[in-house]
Order: C-alpha cells, then structure tokens, then sequence
C-alpha cells in the first residue's frame, strides 16, 4: 500500500518527493527526542532513506540545520546507513 500511495503522489503535477514517514521518541537525559525516519519507496535507489531527529517540540519553522536542536542526515540506500546520517552528537555524548 505504501508504494502505490508513494508512486500515486508522485504522479501528480507539482507533486514530488514523496515518502512515509514514521516517528520514534525516545528520551535523552530525561528529554524527550523526536527520531523521523524518511522512506521515498522503492525505485529512489540510494535516495531512499533519510533520517531527521529533533526535541520534541521544536516548532516546525525552527527545524533546519542551522537550529542545535535539529539535524537530518543525507538520504541513503539502505535504513541501517542512513541511521548514522544525522548528527547525533548534537542532543549528548556518543555511545
């Protein structure tokens, strides 16, 4: 179902980059962080996946780059590359 709703979207005019996004939270020293992962479907090949991750509740005009509170990784083939994408170090010290 994912991919004929991905491919569908993406037929349409003006219509582009369409994905499923999933949401995770999860608690880094007591606050919470919201993890979206990105699929764009099948056939993107190593523009598939993406991963953003921000505190939750950091208002949508706040999510860039440029914000210590927010970072996406590059798009990658495979989920378990795109994981390692974005700065992770900025929400606490690496495992």
């Amino acid at each position: 179902m994912t991919q004929q709703v991905i491919d569908f979207l993406n037929r349409k005019q003006n219509f582009e980059e369409a994905a499923e996004v999933t949401a995770y939270q999860v608690y880094v020293h007591s606050r919470p962080l919201t993890v979206e992962v990105y699929d764009h479907g099948e056939g993107t090949g190593n523009l598939r996946y993406a991963v953003a991750a921000y505190w939750t509740g950091l208002t949508e005009e706040d999510r860039d780059t440029s914000n210590a509170g927010y970072t996406m990784g590059n798009p990658e083939a495979t989920l378990a590359m795109a994981l390692h994408g974005p700065h992770w170090h900025k929400f606490g010290p690496e495992d």
